[in-house]
Parts: structure tokens; sequence; C-alpha cells
């Protein structure tokens, strides 16, 4: 088991998501639709959490500051706000789609 996996938080990402978007005899091949603000705050999350997990001689090898690891978990939460934002924001008008004219 991964070192980090018994201290991760869960961010329901997912919630909007059909139950005939999953395919559970082709995992492989399923592929989940995720808005950019739902991208962006799973990639800054999972940096900051791996970032966070490694010592400070592995982040020196990688050349990666440590003072930005918090700024990465700071840019996720931000990401995870605007994503609940918009989807309130769809919900509350009754469609999922916007309308080109």
């Amino acid at each position: 088991m991964y070192p980090v996996a018994s201290q991760t938080e869960t961010y329901n990402l997912f919630r909007t998501l059909a139950a005939v978007d999953f395919s559970a005899t082709d995992i492989a091949g399923t592929t989940l639709a995720l808005s950019r603000e739902a991208q962006e705050a799973l990639i800054f999350k999972s940096a900051a959490a791996i970032g966070m997990a490694m010592d400070d001689a592995t982040l020196a090898t990688l050349k990666i500051n440590p003072r930005v690891l918090p700024q990465w978990d700071k840019a996720g939460r931000v990401q995870i706000y605007i994503e609940g934002a918009r989807r309130n924001t769809l919900e509350a008008t009754g469609r999922i789609v916007r309308l080109v004219p």
C-alpha cells in the first residue's frame, strides 16, 4: 500500500456522473468526462499530496521547492470551489448543456 493512501482526503468530483458512464467489465475502456475545473483540482490536489509525502532530499533531487506545495493544495481547493459553483449554477438553471444559437 502506498504510504499516503491512509491519509487521503475524499472529493466527490464524480457526483453528477450517471451509472451508465461506468463499465464494470471494461475498466480500462471506461472514460470519465470531467470539467476543466475538476481536472485541475484533481491534478493540483494529487501533486500537493504526493509532494508533501516526499522528504526534502527527494524534493531537492526533483528540483521542487517545498514552499510551492501549499500553493498547489490551495489551488486545488479553489478549483473544487469553482467546480461546485459551476455545478450549482447548471443545476439551478435546469439544464447541463449550454444552448448556443
